[in-house]
């Protein structure tokens, strides 16, 4: 593990304390905690459900790790840090209580209790920077600080909770997961307060990406963290589709089906005929079933297929537009579930062609909304008025004005049309949160690959703090962050991270950003230049701080060849010296997976053509 000199604990602590989301008294607190690597402090579990035993066996770890010292549990010790439960505070409130020898850490629920480890381990220099991937230098996922004598100063209690409801993680294509790497993304997330993690029943109905292989398996990790399940996603078909009863289904019941140009059709992209009252008890049915028979989920994700088209046959016509056969058929679904479990929370979309609320059927204020700006342009904010964003922000008024259940974002801070090229967004993404909580909104997420962890593992780091607090540092926060990945070369990473930030998402080939003219290029390829060149000159360092590095030039240099394809774009280069291009790039990248930083799965040709306009 990295460690960190006694006197940087002082700094680092200091630099955490400015973006916690804490409340102080105003007396101060100092308890010693260990002194010459022998444990002045027992601890003392108050409860002995699996969250408590958990975050007992954390600070004993990490503490240890900490002092080289040996911390025991019990509770008859003079000198104690206690972790219990709290009635008085909230489910994810935390408190952390110095009193004389003792420090107090409590919440109101197992989540909460888990985030009082963590902070308080964080106060004393600890820094979660990703999960446990293997493709890290063994220890470099984490910093945790090396002080035989460890004191815990504070001007008395911190009593905290994260601002958004909502904070999840999703699994969504999973190009790159495995029951072993998501073990690790499971064990990153309660650190960092992401507090949801939505997994699909079956990913585009290909087998691949499934929450039947992975839940026996998953679900005592996510409850012994008290981590919120949410599974479902593009699934209409999975309940109903023409292959289903060995394929005779759609011979028996055509009518069923969508109607498309005059006919009824197979294709699992077309939405079942919702009009129909057979069709749709037939699949209620399929998905009670599969609701009764996984009492482990807490959310249930009824999703129409990716890309749906809706039945074209009168009756449905008659429904109303896409928003209102969606509005309709979510709240039938609902009002079942209901009186199957009606503690199980519902979750529908706003997105694509039903971005916007049906102004005919209100949909029930115990659903969940996940509003989905796919288009969004990063030139600007989403208030702002570039590409799409206007359409977004008017159709989110408009579910504040006919909706009154709670609203989360499905955001696209990393996204997979990117194929892996940094879009790194730490600024940004406050300045989205802090309007998205002035709106009223309750939750934030964001989907992730271990693939390509390190390239957007700023992003995902960064947005697990603002998603507890918006309104912190930024440039604290990405000031630990580079301290830890980059060592005596942080100030240098850091620059050349902004510059990426400013420059990539205005003019890299990722959807909704405009081409920009060959003279922007020219300049903007020699500041990205300026910045490989600046990052390069302090890789004399060795270890883990020199491999960061190396993947932050892999960065720069993707951002340089991007850009180099635009400006011939901007000059009117053929297609043929376009696809040329391309295909260097991709060869480019495929010499460099395996190190986390680009997805096998996206370095494809045929993706890089239809970004530069390539296609024949």
């Amino acid at each position: 593990m990295k460690k960190l000199c006694h006197e940087t604990i002082g700094l680092l602590c200091s630099l955490l304390l400015v973006c916690l989301p804490f409340t102080a008294s105003a007396s101060n607190h100092t308890v010693k905690i260990a002194e010459q690597g022998v444990a002045l402090c027992t601890i003392e579990a108050q409860a002995d459900d699996a969250t408590s035993a958990l975050a007992v066996s954390e600070l004993q770890h990490y503490l240890g790790t900490i002092s080289g010292a040996n911390f025991t549990i019990q509770s008859d010790a003079k000198g104690r840090i206690i972790v219990c439960y709290d009635k008085r505070l909230g489910e994810e409130e935390w408190r952390i209580e110095p009193h004389k020898r003792s420090i107090r850490l409590s919440s109101g629920g197992p989540r909460g209790l888990l985030y009082a480890v963590y902070t308080f381990l964080e106060q004393l220099g600890c820094r979660w920077l990703a999960p446990n991937y293997e493709f890290y230098p063994e220890g470099t996922h984490e910093v945790v600080p090396h002080s035989p004598t460890l004191h815990y100063v504070a001007e008395g209690s911190t009593t905290g909770q994260p601002a958004l409801k909502y904070r999840k993680l999703y699994i969504e294509e999973g190009h790159s997961h495995t029951p072993q790497n998501t073990t690790a993304l499971i064990e990153w997330m309660a650190k960092l307060q992401y507090n949801t993690l939505v997994y699909p029943i079956d990913y585009q109905g290909k087998g691949r990406v499934r929450w039947d292989a992975v839940r026996d398996i998953l679900t005592p990790l996510l409850r012994q963290r008290g981590i919120t399940i949410e599974v479902g996603g593009h699934g209409y078909q999975n309940f109903l589709n023409a292959t289903m009863e060995q394929g005779a289904l759609f011979e028996h019941h055509p009518e069923w089906f969508a109607l498309a140009d005059g006919e009824r059709c197979r294709e699992q992209k077309r939405v079942f005929c919702t009009s129909n009252k057979e069709a749709t008890e037939y699949m209620i049915r399929n998905l009670l079933a599969y609701i009764e028979s996984h009492p482990e989920i807490d959310i249930f994700d009824f999703w129409p297929p990716d890309g749906a088209r809706w039945c074209e046959c009168e009756k449905c016509q008659a429904i109303g537009n896409d928003s209102d056969k969606h509005a309709l058929l979510v709240k039938v679904v609902a009002d079942h579930i209901a009186t199957l479990r009606p503690e199980l929370k519902i979750e529908c979309l706003g997105y694509s062609h039903y971005k916007n609320p049906s102004k005919k059927h209100n949909i029930s204020p115990n659903v969940l909304l996940d509003f989905c700006p796919i288009n969004q342009s990063f030139e600007g904010q989403i208030y702002e008025e570039f590409g799409s964003n206007p359409t977004y922000t008017s159709a989110l008024a408009e579910w504040k004005e006919h909706f009154e259940g709670e609203i989360s974002i499905y955001s696209y801070y990393r996204k997979y049309a990117w194929h892996s090229l940094p879009i790194l967004l730490p600024h940004y993404m406050q300045r989205d949160l802090q309007w998205y909580l002035q709106e009223g909104i309750r939750g934030i997420s964001i989907y992730c690959e271990p693939g390509d962890w390190g390239t957007y593992e700023i992003n995902l780091y960064t947005l697990g703090k603002l998603a507890q607090q918006p309104h912190c540092n930024v440039d604290t926060l990405l000031r630990e962050f580079a301290q830890g990945r980059y060592g005596a070369a942080w100030q240098t990473a850091i620059e050349a991270i902004n510059a990426i930030e400013q420059l990539a998402r205005a003019g890299c080939s990722i959807p909704g950003t405009r081409l920009k003219s060959e003279e922007w290029y020219t300049e903007t390829i020699a500041t990205i230049e300026r910045h490989h060149s600046a990052v390069s000159s302090v890789l004399d360092t060795t270890g883990a701080e020199r491999e960061a590095l190396e993947d932050l030039t892999l960065m720069l240099e993707f951002v340089r060849r991007d850009f180099e394809i635009q400006r011939r774009r901007a000059q009117g280069a053929s297609v043929e010296e376009r696809r040329e291009l391309a295909d260097e790039l991709v060869g480019w990248l495929r010499s460099h997976l395996d190190e986390g930083m680009f997805l096998d799965a996206k370095a494809r040709p045929a993706l890089f053509y239809k970004q530069y306009g390539a296609r024949r």
